[in-house]
């Protein structure tokens, strides 16, 4: 996995940069809700929604902490270990893995790597090929 700048692939990132534009500090951020959908796929109706997770969590370490909820679409290869009551985080990693070429040669859309590295015992991490930041609150706020 090749680490990437999460301001390039997460659509609505501009939401969570600090004052001089980069990515927040994940350290010791606190996951509050986690749901995994299985998506709806109906080939028969031309429906094609892969299985999508959000995540609500809170950003506590920073000057000025608040919420986030983000949206990962089309995952798979989910591995989740450890999810208690406070769910701390090292840091958000996220990379691009290339998944090779189509029959015409052109290059296939790439997997997003997406880990959420562990303080303690929890730990998560899948491919996606979109992620968003859907909302924002204060600290301690619901979004």
């Amino acid at each position: 996995m090749n680490e990437t700048d999460p301001k390039l692939l997460v659509t609505g990132s501009e939401l969570i940069l600090d004052g001089q534009d980069s990515w927040p500090n994940f350290h010791d951020a606190e996951i509050n809700d986690f749901k995994i959908w299985r998506g709806d796929i109906r080939p028969e109706d031309g429906v094609y929604i892969g299985p999508q997770i959000t995540i609500q969590m809170e950003l506590c370490a920073l000057k000025n902490p608040f919420a986030v909820l983000f949206r990962f679409e089309d995952c798979e290869n989910i591995k989740m270990l450890g999810f208690s009551n406070q769910n701390p985080i090292m840091d958000l990693v996220f990379g691009i893995e290339e998944r090779g070429n189509l029959k015409d040669g052109s290059p296939m859309t790439p997997y997003i790597n997406i880990h959420f590295l562990p303080v303690w015992e929890f730990e998560l991490s899948f491919k996606c090929f979109r992620v968003s930041v859907e909302r924002i609150a204060d600290h301690e706020g619901a979004v």
